[in-house]
């Protein structure tokens, strides 16, 4: 490969090197948040606010997101010259739906005794987050789309710090009304900036069009119906718990979920987001390096995935007292299962932002369907029983399923690199990692064991062909390379 054709994956590598900083020191940021509110907070209090944020966040997301942004982001690379119609547009949308989907939040509050000020607030967090994909994702796109991550990176670590601080401060005053005020005061001055820096250029009223708002709804009608199905997965089973269980369940549940959220809402996110548009381009241009950078782009992701599980688990009890100060020493089993959830979550996110940058967005439904049935099902079947424990389970089980029919569509998807070999290497990785989580750390050292397991795990992908020699050279090459 010329040092011409170089340039390409090295926008791609910084630009993903510049979002897994950002995500890496956001992550690091809520992490240390996340420790003071848990151990700060009763797993009673704790279950009410996970239970306040779930709700909200299937009737805000659903409703309001409409599964647009992957089809606003091809949209615009595709017709660069509407990028201020397609825009604005979608944040019209975005700002009338949002009324009847916070009216519908306060009512179901209202109906099983939440705080009425608690959901409002979080209705207005999500609306202006950068997390939650919304009006903010939106004035973002224009940067995310060149692959310009600077001030996106920026201000989202700016978002961390503020909220980190906001919780130290009030650490001794903590309730759930006190933590979702954190998250709305620290993400206002994000938004503020985008929208000064925008000054109107890119979006105002005077660029939105009706014809476009169809034409998004139209073509968003098949990620709609999958984000339907995806989030009865996510959310479903926290409702489950407060139907058949208490607030502490929903708590412990809670507090193992929260603590893998920043990883898996950062890394496949992060690396998503600088390799689809690259290949949304490169998939009208050049099938086959689209081929090429989507296949090596979903190793790589792989491998990622499975170092990151094995260390973890090793690593749960100090996990554990990380976030919450010890006080869910006696759910390790909750915990261990969570921290090997990355694997599957890694690839469902790749593939579905995959699907939908080529145009195959209706191939996310099967996925989402399969999603949605293993928990629904099985959370009937587990919950009553098991109570949090069962929902851990039947939240491993539906994104493992998911997953591989995941890698089944990307497979057709793209008909190249997805072999009988290559799943075959997942599989034999993935039970390298499983089992030198759990027998190492009975005769070393959890520092010791987390080590020798990343390695031995890291030695399982090379010897199995899933992460190759060949890859880590390519690597150097545009390390090496001037853009």
């Amino acid at each position: 490969m010329s040092e011409q054709k170089y340039g390409l994956a090295s926008r791609i590598l910084k630009g993903s090197a510049m979002l897994l900083f950002s995500q890496g020191a956001t992550m690091v940021l809520y992490f240390l948040a996340q420790r003071v509110i848990l151990s700060a907070l009763t797993k009673e209090a704790n279950g009410v606010l996970f239970g306040e944020r779930r709700f909200v966040d299937f009737v805000v997301i659903m409703l309001v997101d409409f599964g647009m942004n992957g089809i606003t982001m091809r949209r615009m690379i595709m017709q660069p010259d509407r990028a201020q119609v397609i825009l604005s547009s979608t944040v019209a949308y975005r700002l009338m739906m949002f009324v009847p989907a916070s009216l519908l939040s306060l009512g179901y509050a209202y109906a099983v005794g939440y705080s009425l000020v608690d959901v409002a607030l979080w209705c207005f967090f999500l609306l202006i987050s950068t997390r939650s994909g919304l009006i903010r994702y939106t004035y973002e796109m224009p940067f995310r789309s060149k692959v310009r991550f600077g001030w996106v990176a920026f201000l989202s670590i700016l978002d961390a710090v503020l909220f980190l601080g906001m919780v130290w401060w009030w650490r001794d005053h903590l309730s759930p009304t006190v933590v979702i005020q954190a998250f709305v005061l620290s993400t206002i001055p994000g938004l503020i900036f985008m929208i000064a820096y925008d000054r109107g250029r890119t979006i105002h009223p005077r660029f939105m069009e009706m014809g476009e708002v169809k034409t998004l709804l139209r073509e968003s009608m098949p990620v709609i119906l999958a984000m339907v199905f995806i989030h009865v997965h996510d959310k479903m089973d926290a409702m489950f718990l407060q139907w058949f269980a208490d607030a502490k369940e929903v708590g412990i549940y809670g507090a193992a979920y929260v603590s893998l959220a920043p990883l898996t809402n950062t890394i496949p996110l992060a690396a998503s987001m600088a390799i689809i548009p690259v290949l949304a381009r490169l998939a009208k241009e050049n099938w086959a390096e689209c081929q090429r950078y989507a296949v090596t782009g979903f190793r790589f992701l792989v491998v990622i995935a499975l170092l990151s599980s094995t260390m973890l688990s090793v690593l749960t009890p100090y996990v554990i007292e990380l976030v919450s100060k010890g006080v869910y020493a006696d759910n390790h089993l909750h915990f261990f299962l969570f921290m090997w959830m990355p694997v599957p979550i890694f690839i469902l996110v790749y593939v579905q932002e995959l699907t939908i940058a080529l145009g195959h967005q209706k191939s996310n439904i099967p996925i989402a369907g399969v999603l949605a049935a293993v928990t629904v099902v099985g959370g009937l079947l587990a919950i009553p029983t098991w109570h949090a424990l069962g929902a851990v389970w039947v939240k491993l089980a539906s994104v493992g399923l998911g997953a591989v029919v995941a890698v089944m569509l990307f497979r057709r998807i793209l008909g190249t690199g997805i072999t009988l070999q290559f799943v075959a290497s997942i599989v034999v990785v993935l039970l390298v990692g499983i089992l030198t989580s759990v027998w190492l750390p009975r005769v070393m050292m959890l520092p010791l064991a987390a080590a020798v397991a990343g390695v031995l795990t890291l030695a399982a992908a090379m010897l199995t062909g899933l992460l190759r020699t060949s890859d880590v050279r390519l690597i150097r090459s545009i390390l090496r390379t001037r853009t």
